[in-house]
């Protein structure tokens, strides 16, 4: 079942990277770009809190986490990692390409995330990086690559951008580990 949402998962970034991308080139700046896109998601997300009971208690379990101090402020700031992912694709696609794109950024998210696991950052403690881990991350980034390859091709490659990318993989993977720390208390 997690290997299917997995896989979904990775398409749907695939398609939001192709729309972001687009979106760009339409309104001719990222920034904008980005913005209505947040804008949007988060209209809906206000939506969804408010008009659903469920969400709603859970939103005033976080509030009420924050005012007691079991959750801490900086752990719910993982929202600020979608927002620079958001703006890295919008900004990056139209440089480097999807396929370049997506191979870069779940490259910083492989790698990163066993070292947030490694350091017990989600809700599910510590978990050692061994080998097994550490190969099934490297099967996960040649099926990426293998998935991709027919687009590299074409694609422009350029350090800043590829680092960049990189970087923001591995903020994903942090913004994952606070989110879990937000999502136990709100019991979701």
């Amino acid at each position: 079942m997690f290997s299917f949402l997995a896989f979904i998962t990775g398409a749907v970034v695939s398609i939001q990277s192709r729309v972001a991308g687009e979106l760009t080139k339409v309104v001719e700046n990222g920034i904008t770009a980005v913005a209505f896109s947040n804008y949007v998601g988060w209209v809906l997300l206000t939506i969804l809190v408010f008009g659903i009971k469920r969400e709603r208690a859970g939103f005033h379990a976080v509030i009420h986490a924050l005012r007691t101090k079991s959750l801490r402020p900086w752990e719910v700031l993982g929202g600020w990692g979608g927002a620079i992912f958001i703006a890295t694709q919008s900004t990056q696609v139209p440089i480097l390409g999807v396929a370049l794109f997506t191979i870069t950024y779940i490259a910083g998210q492989t790698i990163f995330a066993l070292i947030v696991d490694e350091l017990g950052l989600t809700t599910n403690g510590k978990k050692k990086i061994n080998a097994l881990r550490v190969i099934t991350s490297l099967i996960t980034l040649i099926g990426v690559m293998v998935a991709v390859y027919p687009d590299l091709t074409s694609a422009q490659f350029a350090a800043f951008p590829i680092i960049l990318v990189i970087v923001v993989g591995a903020a994903t993977s942090l913004q994952q580990a606070l989110n879990s720390r937000v999502n136990q208390v709100a019991q979701r």
